[in-house]
C-alpha cells in the first residue's frame, strides 16, 4: 500500500490514520469484520476523468467496498458504518452508476448452490430505491442480454419465457433507470417480439451504428439531476461493426457529450470483456465502461477495475449483483467510491415486487401444465426411459447408494421452492425431460428426481436385450463428464469439478465391486 506521506504529506497522513480508525472502530462496534484500506494506483489523470478511492454506499447490501480511505466487509442495508470518502462525494456534484448485466428477464437466479442465493428483482428493486432515496443522483444502467438468455427456450417453453419477459419488464418500471444498450443478442434470439417489447418499456433505449429496429432508440444521451454532475450514456454493440468502428463511435459520442455538459461519460459495452478493455485502451477519454455480454460466473469484481484510468465495471450475470461507481464532478478530484453488492437472500424483499414474481410463478404453472403435459414420443423402435425401480429390479446393489445420492432427493428441492412446475428449473431436477421417450409433467411420478437414467440413458432397450454387456443405442454404460455438465454449469455449478465428483459416485455397488455381506 502506498504510504499516506507520498499521497499528501504529514497532515494527509494524519488524517489518513485518524479516518481508518475511526472506520476500524465502527466496524467492531457493527461486528461486520476486520476493516481493510486500499490506496488508488497513482496514475496521471486528465480533467475529464475520474481516478482512486472507494466506498460502500450507505443503504447497500452485504459485499465488499475498496475505498481509498477506508473499505468495509460483509456489512448490510441496516448496519453498514458511514464512510468518510463517499460522504465526502455525496456532499458535493457528483454522478453515481449502479450497473445489472446481461439481467435476461431473470426474476431470481438460480439457487442450487449456497453462493448463488443472492440477487433477484424482489431485493434489487427496493435496495436500488433506497440507494436512490439516499443519493438523487443515482443512475441504473444495463448491459448485455436484458430479455434474452444464453440458451433459447426449448419447444413447449416459448409461453413461460414470454411471460417472464413481460412481467420481468413491469417489475422495472420507476426504478431509476438512465440507460439500457440495445443487444444484438437480445433481438437475434428474441426477434419482432423482443423489438415490441423494448419498444412498449418505455426504457431510455440506447444503440448507433447498426440496423436494430427498435422504435425509440436514441445514439446516446445525458442524464442530467439538478445540482450533480451531467452524466453522459452511449452503447456500443458488435453489431455495429469491427474494433476500429466501434473506437470511431465511441470517440464521436465522448466528443458529442462533452460539448453537452456531460462532466462524465460512460459506455455501455455489449462487446464482452476483452474488447472493452481494448476499447477503453483506444479512448482514454472514457471515464467508466460498463461490461455486458459477460460469461457465466458467480464472482463479483469486489475490487474495481481500470484500464489506464477508465473504470471497467463487471457484475455477475442475471441480476446477481449490482456495481455501484460514484465519481466527482469533473475536474482533479481523484475519489471515488466503489461497492460490488452481492445481494443475500437474507435481505428484505418488497412486498408488492414478491406479490407480482409469485402472480408470474402462479400463472406460469398453468401455462406449462397445458403445454408441458405430453411426454415426446420416441421414434419406433428407440430407447424409453424407465424410470429408476426398473434398473433397481436387477441392480440391486445400487440401491444403498441410491437413496443416499442428494440427485434422488432433487425433486424435492422445487417443490420446497414452489418451482415444481417452472420451466426454467424443471429440467435438472428430473429424469429425461422433454427428450424423447422421457418425462414431462404427466409422468413425473416415475421420473421424478435424477436417477439412473439421467447420467446412463434411457434404459427400455438395455432391459429388454437378452445380452445386457453388448452397445445399445443412447445407452451409456459408463457415463463422463458430458452427461453432468447439462446441467452443472457455470451458471448453475459454479464449482463443479467432475474430478472431484467423480470419485463421490463411484462407491461400491455403484462402479465398485458391491461390499462383501
Amino acid at each position: 500500500m502506498t504510504p499516506p506521506a507520498e499521497r499528501g504529506g504529514w497532515r494527509r497522513g494524519l488524517i489518513y490514520a485518524a479516518a481508518l480508525l475511526v472506520t476500524l472502530a465502527a466496524c467492531r462496534r457493527q461486528a461486520v469484520g476486520p476493516a481493510t484500506t486500499g490506496a488508488a494506483p497513482p496514475a496521471a489523470a486528465p480533467p475529464s476523468t475520474a481516478p482512486p478511492s472507494t466506498a460502500p454506499p450507505s443503504t447497500a447490501p452485504s459485499a465488499t467496498a475498496q475505498v481509498a480511505i477506508a473499505a468495509e466487509s460483509d456489512a448490510t442495508a441496516s448496519d453498514l458504518p458511514v464512510d468518510a470518502t463517499r460522504t465526502a462525494l455525496l456532499a458535493g456534484p457528483h454522478a453515481t452508476v449502479a450497473a445489472v448485466v446481461d439481467w435476461s428477464s431473470v426474476l431470481k437466479p438460480c439457487g442450487c448452490t449456497d453462493e448463488l442465493q443472492r440477487g433477484g428483482v424482489e431485493r434489487i428493486v427496493p435496495w436500488l430505491r433506497r440507494l436512490h432515496a439516499a443519493d438523487p443522483a443515482l443512475a441504473v444502467v444495463h448491459a448485455g442480454q436484458l430479455l434474452t438468455e444464453v440458451e433459447p427456450p426449448r419447444e413447449g417453453e416459448q409461453g413461460q419465457r414470454a411471460l417472464r419477459q413481460q412481467t420481468f419488464l413491469r417489475l422495472l418500471v420507476g426504478l431509476p433507470i438512465a440507460g439500457v444498450a440495445v443487444s444484438s443478442e437480445d433481438l437475434k434470439q428474441g426477434g419482432d417480439a423482443a423489438r415490441a417489447l423494448l419498444a412498449k418499456a418505455g426504457l431510455p433505449l440506447l444503440a448507433d451504428g447498426w440496423a436494430h429496429g427498435v422504435e425509440g432508440v436514441v445514439p446516446h444521451r445525458l442524464h442530467s439531476v439538478p445540482g450533480q454532475a451531467p452524466l453522459g450514456l452511449f452503447a456500443l454493440d458488435p453489431g455495429a461493426g469491427d474494433h476500429e468502428v466501434q473506437v470511431q463511435a465511441a470517440q464521436r459520442h465522448v466528443a458529442a457529450l462533452r460539448a453537452k455538459g456531460a462532466a462524465r461519460v460512460v459506455a455501455l459495452s455489449n462487446l464482452g470483456l476483452r474488447g472493452s478493455r481494448r476499447l477503453a485502451r483506444a479512448v482514454p477519454e472514457l471515464d467508466a465502461i460498463v461490461v455486458g455480454a459477460v460469461p457465466e460466473r458467480f464472482e463479483p469484481a469486489e475490487e474495481v477495475e481500470r484500464e489506464g484510468t477508465t473504470f471497467v465495471l463487471e457484475a455477475p450475470r442475471q441480476g446477481a449483483s449490482v456495481a455501484v461507481l460514484t465519481l466527482p464532478g469533473a475536474g482533479q478530484d481523484r475519489r471515488f467510491a466503489y461497492h460490488a453488492a452481492a445481494l443475500p437472500w437474507t435481505e428484505p424483499t418488497d412486498p408488492a415486487t414478491t406479490a407480482a414474481v409469485r402472480a408470474y410463478e402462479a400463472e406460469a404453472a398453468r401455462i406449462n401444465a397445458t403445454a408441458l403435459s405430453t411426454p415426446r414420443a420416441a421414434a419406433p423402435g428407440a430407447a424409453r426411459y424407465l424410470g429408476q425401480q426398473a434398473c433397481l429390479g436387477c441392480h440391486a446393489a445400487v440401491q444403498p447408494f441410491a437413496a443416499a445420492d442428494r440427485h434422488h432427493h432433487a425433486f424435492g428441492t422445487l417443490k420446497r421452492q414452489g418451482k415444481e412446475r417452472d420451466a426454467d428449473c424443471v429440467g435438472c431436477h428430473v429424469t429425461g425431460w422433454q427428450q424423447p421417450g422421457g418425462s414431462a409433467f404427466a409422468n413425473l411420478e416415475t421420473l421424478q428426481h435424477v436417477q439412473c437414467e439421467a447420467c446412463h440413458g434411457p434404459g427400455s432397450l438395455h432391459v429388454a436385450a437378452a445380452d445386457k454387456a453388448s452397445p445399445l443405442a443412447g445407452f451409456i454404460r459408463r457415463p463422463g463428464e458430458t452427461q453432468c455438465l447439462h446441467c452443472h454449469t457455470p451458471e448453475h455449478a459454479p464449482r463443479f469439478d467432475f474430478s472431484v465428483w467423480r470419485g463421490r459416485l463411484l462407491v461400491p455397488g455403484h462402479g465398485l465391486p458391491a461390499a462383501a455381506r
